[in-house]
């Protein structure tokens, strides 16, 4: 029972990163995403090492889709005159979070 907890807990971070995922891709427009990311969690309730992998390969390509969103919008926001600032730390948070869930 106690080991069932401990991994549900340990699952929680992972789950919550798909969601903003799953977040990002629907504020871009990208359905198919939205629900690959809705749904990859789920996975989780097979128990076999290979599932556990698949969920970290794929938080690893979210972080990086992060990254690439993080320097699109600094780009924009320069082109514009804005400052970048906060999005940079609010998405170097995202990014961290995102890695730290594997």
């Amino acid at each position: 029972m106690k080991t069932s907890i401990k991994r549900t807990v340990l699952y929680i971070p992972a789950v919550i990163s798909f969601l903003l995922a799953a977040a990002h891709f629907s504020r871009i427009n990208l359905n198919c995403l939205v629900i690959v990311s809705l749904l990859l969690p789920f996975i989780l309730f097979f128990k076999k090492p290979l599932t556990v992998r698949i969920i970290q390969i794929a938080l690893i390509i979210i972080a990086s889709e992060w990254a690439r969103s993080l320097f699109t919008y600094i780009g924009i926001k320069n082109l514009n005159g804005e400052s970048w600032t906060r999005l940079a730390l609010i998405l170097s948070a995202v990014i961290l979070f995102t890695l730290l869930s594997t």
